[in-house]
Protein backbone atom coordinates (compact mmCIF):
# COMPACT_ATOMS: atom_id res chain seq x y z
CA UNK A 1 0.00 0.00 0.00
CA UNK A 2 1.25 3.68 -0.98
CA UNK A 3 -0.11 6.17 1.20
CA UNK A 4 0.61 9.88 -0.63
CA UNK A 5 0.25 13.41 0.21
CA UNK A 6 -1.43 14.36 -3.22
CA UNK A 7 -3.80 12.73 -5.68
CA UNK A 8 -0.85 13.76 -8.49
CA UNK A 9 1.38 11.77 -6.60
CA UNK A 10 -0.40 8.42 -6.01
CA UNK A 11 -1.61 9.03 -9.61
CA UNK A 12 2.29 9.66 -10.91
CA UNK A 13 3.59 6.70 -8.51
CA UNK A 14 0.86 4.20 -10.08
CA UNK A 15 2.01 4.93 -13.88
CA UNK A 16 5.50 4.36 -13.05
CA UNK A 17 4.72 0.78 -11.25
CA UNK A 18 2.20 -0.41 -13.92
CA UNK A 19 5.58 0.65 -16.51
CA UNK A 20 7.65 -1.36 -14.01
CA UNK A 21 5.45 -4.61 -13.64
CA UNK A 22 5.21 -4.89 -17.54
CA UNK A 23 8.53 -6.05 -17.79
CA UNK A 24 8.49 -8.54 -15.43
CA UNK A 25 7.38 -12.35 -17.12
CA UNK A 26 4.30 -14.26 -15.28
CA UNK A 27 4.03 -11.67 -12.28
CA UNK A 28 0.59 -11.00 -11.23
CA UNK A 29 -0.33 -7.24 -10.03
CA UNK A 30 -2.38 -4.81 -9.60
CA UNK A 31 -2.84 -0.97 -9.07
CA UNK A 32 -5.78 -0.02 -7.18
CA UNK A 33 -7.03 3.38 -5.46
CA UNK A 34 -8.27 2.69 -1.81
CA UNK A 35 -10.72 5.30 -1.07
CA UNK A 36 -10.82 4.33 2.64
CA UNK A 37 -9.14 1.47 4.69
CA UNK A 38 -7.70 1.13 8.00
CA UNK A 39 -3.95 1.91 8.45
CA UNK A 40 -1.23 -0.56 7.68
CA UNK A 41 2.18 -1.07 9.18
CA UNK A 42 4.24 0.15 5.98
CA UNK A 43 3.32 3.15 3.98
CA UNK A 44 3.74 0.88 0.89
CA UNK A 45 3.81 -2.91 0.47
CA UNK A 46 3.53 -5.47 -2.00
CA UNK A 47 3.25 -9.08 -2.47
CA UNK A 48 5.24 -11.26 -5.24
CA UNK A 49 4.21 -14.71 -5.40
CA UNK A 50 4.37 -17.49 -8.20
CA UNK A 51 4.48 -21.46 -8.48
CA UNK A 52 8.61 -21.34 -8.06
CA UNK A 53 9.73 -19.78 -4.54
CA UNK A 54 13.58 -18.92 -6.16
CA UNK A 55 12.15 -17.28 -9.14
CA UNK A 56 9.42 -14.93 -7.54
CA UNK A 57 11.83 -14.05 -4.81
CA UNK A 58 14.19 -12.82 -7.10
CA UNK A 59 11.61 -10.52 -8.33
CA UNK A 60 10.90 -9.40 -5.08
CA UNK A 61 14.49 -8.64 -5.00
CA UNK A 62 14.83 -7.00 -8.23
CA UNK A 63 11.51 -4.88 -7.28
CA UNK A 64 13.28 -3.94 -3.36
CA UNK A 65 16.30 -2.68 -5.04
CA UNK A 66 14.13 -0.35 -7.77
CA UNK A 67 12.50 1.25 -4.09
CA UNK A 68 15.69 1.15 -2.41
CA UNK A 69 16.71 3.45 -5.07
CA UNK A 70 14.12 5.77 -4.68
CA UNK A 71 16.12 8.50 -2.13
CA UNK A 72 12.43 8.71 -0.46
CA UNK A 73 11.92 5.15 0.34
CA UNK A 74 13.30 4.09 3.77
CA UNK A 75 13.26 0.95 5.77
CA UNK A 76 12.74 -1.43 2.64
CA UNK A 77 13.19 -4.80 3.67
CA UNK A 78 11.35 -8.62 2.79
CA UNK A 79 9.92 -10.36 4.85
CA UNK A 80 10.16 -13.80 3.57
CA UNK A 81 13.33 -14.78 4.64
CA UNK A 82 12.58 -17.83 5.59
CA UNK A 83 10.52 -20.39 3.56
CA UNK A 84 7.58 -21.29 5.09
CA UNK A 85 7.16 -25.02 7.12
CA UNK A 86 4.93 -27.26 5.52
CA UNK A 87 2.97 -30.29 7.10
CA UNK A 88 2.17 -33.41 5.35
CA UNK A 89 -0.81 -35.50 7.40
CA UNK A 90 -1.45 -38.90 6.01
CA UNK A 91 -5.10 -40.39 8.01
CA UNK A 92 -5.78 -43.93 7.95
CA UNK A 93 -9.18 -43.95 6.63
CA UNK A 94 -9.92 -47.15 8.49
CA UNK A 95 -8.57 -46.02 11.84
CA UNK A 96 -10.20 -42.85 11.51
CA UNK A 97 -13.85 -44.70 11.02
CA UNK A 98 -13.32 -46.73 14.30
CA UNK A 99 -12.19 -43.35 16.13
Amino acid sequence: MLNTHDIKRANAFAHIYRQYCLHIPDVRWRVNRLENGPPVGYVLQYRVSGPERAVARGDADRIAAVMRANPYAAGVHLDTAEASNASRIDIDQDRARLA
